[in-house]
């Protein structure tokens, strides 16, 4: 094994069980963010948006169970594309031409989801807490350990 290999491996036994838990939780937190890189938007939808009807007009257009939509807003038709449910059908039951609920931000109609914001920022709130649920004992007893160790 390479010596810098080992170094690095010896470092990194060395360190603390804190360093871990904050390693952990901040990858958690990460990966959390990532995958819902859309929560503002939710969040401006369901603080400012409009309702709308949408029909949907394709399935599984990025690959995986995307759904996309189009609703009007006066003259102009406006497309989508967004997950299922959250107050419209699932994935599986929905059909093309199949009418779903669309919320648009009146300022600017080409931002919009399918499906009612409110449920989407609920279920967001939901996955947060339980990720700080999950990860708040360890790095609470990781403290505690540390804190005991230096007086």
């Amino acid at each position: 094994m390479p010596e810098m290999l080992r170094t690095l491996i010896a470092e990194l036994k060395a360190l603390r069980p804190i360093v871990w838990v904050l390693a952990a939780a901040a990858f958690v937190m990460a990966v959390f963010l990532y995958m819902h890189q859309d929560w503002r938007l939710h969040e401006r939808l369901y603080e400012k948006g409009m309702h709308a009807e949408g029909v949907v007009t394709a399935k599984d257009v990025v690959g995986g169970k995307t759904v996309e939509y189009s609703f009007r807003v006066g003259e102009k038709s406006y497309r989508g594309q967004s997950t299922a449910g959250y107050g419209n059908p699932s994935f599986a039951a929905l059909s093309l031409d199949d009418q779903v609920i669309v919320f648009y931000l009146p300022e600017d109609p080409s931002v919009s989801t399918m499906g009612d914001p409110k449920l989407r920022v609920e279920d967001q709130h939901r996955w947060m807490a339980w990720a700080l649920i999950l990860f708040l004992p360890g790095v609470v007893s990781a403290l505690a350990s540390e804190l005991k160790k230096h007086g």
